[in-house]
């Protein structure tokens, strides 16, 4: 048998250890639902640390008599990075789920195709990050979202777009930005993207370090028809998602005839 228990938590987007205590009175913390997040944050651009960080998360569970001396599993299905959960202020199960290594294996696979890249081409890393970098990457601070980066994507010869590890599926916000911008795409290769738009003609795509490297000697090369896949991509963004008509989309996939 399975029970949700999803309702009813109460939050708090810090995390000290007398909230452990029987006498935190967590009722006087925000109340709300779970699957939940710890940072609201807007659609464009912002800092990922933002949401890096420790919060807290409370609930009375209750158990009833006829469970005894069954096995029970609390299972969570969203905690994004790794949790420690606390029963009656102890602290039983340290979890750390396979995000912190996505992220990792992402960052990694980022330096070496960047790196590789920068060895043959003027290549700017837009970034918080603070690590070191390879090869002759020119690591610069991100710009603002409104005022700057569409000229940084319009501008730019070619828009790298390396996918997160931990998230195989989907566009990202950042891959409509580029088109929309009137920017050329050059992606890690993402399935969804080809529900919508074309390869070759809207945008392109790489499979490895070295491929995105041969691609990049082809397009650098071939201005004409670099210039036509992003003229392309973007009439092809802007017609289909504009946020009135994803927005109906929606409304229509959840509400169905009951929408108008």
């Amino acid at each position: 048998m399975r029970k949700y228990i999803n309702n009813n938590w109460y939050f708090n987007d810090t995390f000290e250890k007398n909230m452990l205590s029987n006498d935190y009175e967590y009722e006087k913390n925000e109340e709300v639902r779970i699957p939940h997040t710890v940072k609201e944050t807007p659609l464009h651009y912002f800092d990922e640390h933002e949401y890096q960080k420790e919060a807290a998360y409370f609930k009375d569970i209750f158990i009833p008599e006829e469970w005894m001396g069954k096995d029970i599993y609390l299972t969570f299905e969203g905690v994004l990075h790794s949790c420690t959960v606390y029963v009656n202020g102890n602290a039983v199960t340290v979890n750390q789920i396979a995000y912190t290594l996505a992220r990792e294996a992402t960052f990694e696979n980022r330096l070496l195709c960047l790196g590789l890249i920068s060895n043959h081409f003027d290549l700017k890393w837009y970034t918080y990050e603070e690590s070191q970098v390879i090869g002759k990457i020119n690591k610069v601070p991100p710009v603002d979202y409104y005022t700057e980066m569409p000229t940084v994507f319009y501008s730019s010869k070619i828009n790298l777009h390396i996918g997160l590890y931990s998230i195989p599926y989907g566009i990202s916000q950042r891959q409509l930005d580029i088109m929309s911008c009137g920017g050329f795409l050059l992606s890690s290769y993402q399935p969804e993207l080809f529900d919508y738009f074309i390869p070759g003609e809207d945008f392109d795509y790489f499979t490895c370090a070295e491929d995105a490297l041969d691609k990049c000697r082809f397009y650098i090369k071939n201005e004409e028809i670099r210039r036509k896949i992003a003229v392309s991509g973007r009439i092809k963004t802007n017609e289909m998602f504009d946020y009135e008509k994803r927005v109906k989309e929606l409304m229509s996939i959840s509400f169905g005839e009951y929408l108008y």
